[in-house]
């Protein structure tokens, strides 16, 4: 088979096409947590790398490293405003919520855990400004950019205004987020509407000064455990689906671009939803949550659905051996790539403690192997 751009390879795949290789995809939520990206560098001999953007995933990959470890994607993030410091290495993001350094989002600083009515979301100080410069600035040069000289697929995601239900669980906090849909419902539908409403507005006006050059569109919505969904089907399509499939189909209106959904865990009750919603593509495919064996996957959704990760984080990449890692690709190529409609990629970040070595070995068998 005659060898495709990174761009070609990507769009055959999509369309359940075999290309000519796998393709891979690094970055995103395939992407490298700080201190190993650091430690990658400096194993490939880089030392001139610019300093880490992210908090839990490297945002500004070396090109260096991309082409060196064969990336056929890049990806494109909306801007934001900065994040505020405020104590003991915490931060205030731009919505109003609080991460820690290492990422996490303390219950106790769940700026609307309090609020009991429409009038407290209302009031609520730190909405976006959906006029704000700061999201488009720049992203169409950046795009065109990328489409005009390179042959790479470009995948774009709207950052913070790219989820509905994280968002809640951030303003909220988790508990509160699945309380409240039975025990408060007229309050919970209030305040996912007004998350939807600025993150679609917001989301429409970055996706459409890219959209003529983007190839997939990534949105995100975490629903899964590692052994179960985290809510039931029914409450799913009650309490989830209705605003998930709103954003999908406002914003397909925008693009021809392919839809992707990042959802962690043991989403497999979940992906015929997901599949009705609109989606093309699932991420990131944990093989080590229940039922999400590629195998699995494949046999029941191959012909519906393409997907994006499928690589263990959790003890392959970090305990696994050379070998095992190569025996591993393989396996997992030959089951998700056959008849196309897979993207290679690592299930989530790959996290602290993963010897680069082990990542440079995966990536190298995924050329081989794919």
């Amino acid at each position: 088979m005659a060898n495709c751009t990174s761009r070609g390879r990507v769009k055959k795949t999509l369309a359940h096409e075999q290309p000519d290789r796998v393709p891979i995809d690094i970055g995103g939520d395939a992407g490298i947590v700080p201190s190993t990206y650091e430690k990658l560098c400096k194993y490939l001999g880089i030392y001139d790398y610019e300093k880490p953007r992210g908090i839990w995933s490297v945002e500004n990959i070396d090109e260096r490293i991309l082409e060196k470890l064969g990336s056929d994607c890049r990806h494109i993030l909306i801007g934001s405003p900065q994040p505020e410091r405020i104590s003991n290495g915490l931060w205030r993001q731009p919505w109003g919520f609080v991460l820690s350094k290492e990422g996490y989002c303390p219950a106790e600083y769940a700026p609307l855990k309090n609020a009991q009515t429409a009038k407290d979301i209302e009031k609520y100080p730190y909405w976006p400004d959906l006029e704000d410069p700061v999201f488009t600035e720049g992203k169409r040069e950046e795009a065109r950019r990328l489409y005009e000289n390179t042959d790479y697929a470009i995948v774009a995601f709207a950052g913070y205004a790219g989820t509905t239900f994280h968002m809640y669980s951030y303003l909220r906090g988790f508990e509160n987020w699945l309380l409240d849909m039975k025990t408060n419902p007229e309050f919970y539908h209030a305040l996912a509407n007004k998350i939807a409403d600025i993150a679609i507005k917001i989301s429409k006006r970055y996706f459409a000064t890219v959209a003529d050059y983007v190839d997939i569109i990534h949105y995100d919505e975490d629903m899964g455990s590692q052994i179960s969904p985290l809510i039931s089907i029914e409450d799913f399509r009650k309490f989830v689906k209705p605003w998930m499939k709103r954003y999908h189909d406002e914003i397909s209106k925008l693009t021809n671009a392919k839809f992707m959904l990042h959802s962690c865990g043991s989403v497999y009750p979940l992906i015929n939803e997901f599949i009705e919603i609109g989606f093309d593509l699932l991420n990131p495919v944990q093989p080590r949550a229940r039922n999400m064996e590629p195998e699995r996957l494949k046999e029941k959704f191959g012909e519906k659905l393409c997907f994006l990760g499928g690589i263990d984080t959790q003890r392959l990449l970090p305990f696994g051996t050379v070998s095992e890692i190569r025996k591993e690709v393989k396996r997992v190529v030959s089951i998700l790539g056959k008849a196309g409609g897979y993207i290679f990629a690592t299930s989530n970040e790959i996290p602290a403690g993963v010897p680069p070595r082990n990542i440079v070995a995966l990536f190298e068998a995924a050329k081989e192997f794919g």
